[in-house]
């Protein structure tokens, strides 16, 4: 637990209902503040930043402003294969 908390970055991983969805919000957040990395995949994104929380609550206002419809919103804890690619970059 000291090294995740060491090592540590955030990650949210969000579900959309379509892919059309997930290319519109990807584009707002591109823009967004406090991201590091953003990673889509078919209907989803994981999205590395710096603070959950700061970034979060702006991902959340941004969804609801444009109508964005989500299946899944969760913010992933590192597993111990990504604390250690990050460590050997």
């Amino acid at each position: 637990n000291a090294l995740k908390e060491v090592n540590r970055h955030d990650i949210i991983y969000i579900e959309f209902e379509n892919e059309s969805d997930r290319k519109q919000a990807e584009t707002c957040f591109e823009k967004l503040e406090g991201i590091k990395e953003i990673t889509a995949e078919n209907k989803t994104l994981t999205i590395r930043v710096n603070d959950v929380r700061k970034t979060g609550n702006r991902i959340i206002q941004i969804l609801a402003k444009d109508q964005i419809y989500i299946l899944k919103y969760e913010i992933l804890e590192p597993t111990l294969e990504s604390i250690f690619m990050e460590v050997v970059k």
